[in-house]
């Protein structure tokens, strides 16, 4: 292996996160400190009582004052688990755990001296401390090496102060123990390294997964309604519904094909992409879906796929924002000299199907006779106008100022009454020309 290879492994080991995520994830170590630290002090408030009997069956001379210690080590877990269930506990994870795991050796070290020293059996209790907190907290080298080097100066210092036969040692076997808890301090160190590098690569994983999930969330909610995706992702299939009562908008710029002869392709798709843009703005804004568009036609609906009472007026609104939009945009239009863009809208109130079609480019989709006779509103309605039928007039007209236009003869459905609508009634209008609504209204559409 190359020099260079081996600087990138080494380098790999102090792998470090993003600065956008490393502070998340620093919480969620904490967090899974506290649920760790929690298991080991339950555990260890089950196992220090029951190796009491172990003391009694090892050393009846000495029992009662090893239960004693065991006494004075309990009720200091007991305390530090309480501690992991305030309200600071995340922020002061890191000292719970160096005070539980410190308590919990210390408590050992003196059983250990007590007991025999070196030659004690409690002496491998030091390594089971140490490893438990390599598994119990994903803490990086430093505080990692800093607690099990704390442990065994503890261990070493009650050892020569307190054991005063240390002198009759078999100095063989001191080092050999000494050299065993020192090769699991570099383990569990060592190891640290790893533990934590295998943490951050699978936190930022896990958030990349996260990112991406959000993105193919965002771009199917561009394509399908909210309460469509639901269904899809627990029935992996969208149930058709029918809507009893729903309003379809239609909108069609007048002359298109012509103004587009005239126009750079780019220029367009600019216009379009403009007006189009402001339209998914106002469908939002009034809880519209939008279907749609074919070419330079734009088509939406209102109570659809969550039915609501007032949808015949979320459309009649939306209707008048886009027309009093595309008035402004000619306005600047004609300013520049550049050819105006007249538009049409036609709105239609009646029952409908929608549902899902496709499989690779599926999208939400609605069918029967209301999509059919909002789009026969629009086309045979005038330029700058909001035509609508008789249905949706009943539906709004306590709310807006309305035109009756008469019967209107229709090539595919006959004679049909029609209305425009003029602008929002001056008791619910925030303006003198009643082009936005009042809190009245909004309060009314919700």
């Amino acid at each position: 292996m190359s020099t260079t290879k081996i600087l990138e492994k080494v380098k790999d080991l102090f792998f470090e996160l993003p600065p956008e995520v490393r502070e998340e994830f620093e919480v969620e170590i904490r967090k899974s400190s506290i649920f760790s630290i929690r298991f080991i002090c339950w555990i260890a408030l089950f196992l220090y009582p029951l190796f009491g009997f172990l003391d009694c069956i090892l050393f009846p001379g000495q029992y009662r004052t090893l239960i004693s210690i065991r006494c004075i080590v309990v009720p200091f877990i007991f305390l530090i688990l309480l501690l992991t269930y305030t309200a600071n506990a995340i922020k002061i994870a890191d000292i719970l755990g160096f005070a539980l795991f410190q308590c919990l050796a210390l408590g050992i070290t003196t059983m250990t001296v007590l007991t025999g020293g070196e030659s004690s059996p409690y002496y491998a209790g030091l390594s089971m401390v140490m490893l438990a907190q390599l598994v119990a907290l994903s803490w990086g080298f430093r505080k990692t090496a800093l607690n099990v080097v704390v442990i065994w100066l503890t261990y070493l210092a009650l050892i020569f102060i307190f054991d005063r036969n240390y002198h009759e040692y078999q100095w063989p076997i001191f080092i050999a123990n000494n050299f065993f808890l020192l090769g699991t301090m570099l383990i569990v160190s060592i190891w640290s390294i790893l533990g934590l590098n295998l943490h951050k690569k699978s936190f930022l994983h896990s958030k990349m997964v996260e990112q991406e999930k959000e993105k193919s969330d965002q771009l199917l909610g561009n394509i399908l309604p909210e309460p469509v995706i639901a269904e899809l992702k627990i029935n992996h299939k969208y149930s058709p519904q029918i809507y009893e009562s729903a309003t379809v908008l239609f909108t069609d710029f007048v002359g298109f094909t012509k103004i587009a002869e005239k126009m750079k392709p780019e220029d367009v798709v600019l216009e379009l992409d403009r007006a189009f843009e402001f339209f998914d703005l106002i469908c939002d804004k009034y809880h519209l879906e939008k279907i749609k568009t074919i070419g330079d036609s734009f088509m939406c609906v209102a109570g659809v796929p969550v039915p609501n009472r007032v949808h015949a007026i979320q459309a009649a609104l939306m209707g008048i924002e886009i027309r009093s939009f595309n008035r402004m945009l000619n306005q600047i239009r004609s300013a520049v000299g550049e050819e105006v863009w007249n538009i049409r809208i036609g709105i239609h109130t009646g029952p409908l199907a929608a549902g899902v079609i496709g499989r690779t480019r599926f999208r939400y989709d609605i069918w029967g006779d209301t999509v059919n006779v909002a789009s026969l509103m629009e086309s045979s309605g005038d330029t700058g106008k909001i035509n609508i039928s008789g249905a949706t007039y009943n539906a709004i007209k306590p709310y807006f100022m309305i035109q009756y236009r008469g019967i209107v003869s229709t090539k595919k459905r006959g004679e049909l009454e029609m209305y425009f609508v003029d602008c929002i009634k001056p008791e619910y209008a925030d303006d003198e020309l009643g082009r936005t609504p009042n809190k009245r209204l909004l309060e009314i559409i919700g």
